[in-house]
C-alpha cells in the first residue's frame, strides 16, 4: 500500500513539476514586454515569425518581430499587461497565449503562438489586434 501511494505521489509531483515550469514561459514573455526588455523578448522569438498589427501583416526574423511589438507597445503608452490565457497541446508541443494590453489609446488583445523544439519555446505568432 505504501509502494502505491509513493508512487502516486512521485506521479503527482513529476506533473506539478511540468504545469509549473511550461506556465513560467507566458508570464515571462509578457512580464518581459511590461517591464520593456524587449533583448528577452527578441530571445524568445523563432528564426523567422508571422506578425500581424491592427491587419498589417509581415513575416520577418525574430529580431525585427520583436522590434514591431517594442514600438507599437511604446506607440500606444501601455499602462499594463493582463495574461488572459495559455492553451497548449502535448501532441506537437504547441502552444497559444493570450493576453490584454491596457494603454491610454484603448485596450488590444495580444495573441502569440509558440512551438517547442529542442526544449525550448519559440515564438513563432504575434496577432495583435483592438479589444
Amino acid at each position: 500500500m505504501k509502494t502505491n501511494a509513493h508512487k502516486l505521489f512521485a506521479v503527482l509531483a513529476i506533473c506539478f513539476s511540468f504545469l509549473t515550469v511550461s506556465a513560467q514561459a507566458p508570464t515571462d514573455f509578457f512580464k518581459s514586454i511590461g517591464d520593456g526588455n524587449y533583448q528577452a523578448v527578441a530571445a524568445m522569438m523563432a528564426q523567422d515569425v508571422d506578425v500581424s498589427i491592427l491587419d498589417d501583416v509581415q513575416f520577418v526574423s525574430g529580431r525585427e518581430a520583436a522590434t514591431l511589438l517594442k514600438n507599437f507597445v511604446q506607440g500606444i503608452g501601455l499602462k499594463k499587461i493582463e495574461a488572459l490565457h495559455n492553451g497548449s497541446s502535448a501532441k506537437n508541443a504547441s502552444a497559444y497565449k493570450l493576453a490584454k494590453l491596457v494603454s491610454a489609446q484603448g485596450s488590444y488583445r495580444l495573441f502569440v503562438y509558440t512551438e517547442t523544439s529542442e526544449g525550448k519555446s519559440w515564438v513563432k505568432e504575434i496577432r495583435i489586434e483592438k479589444f
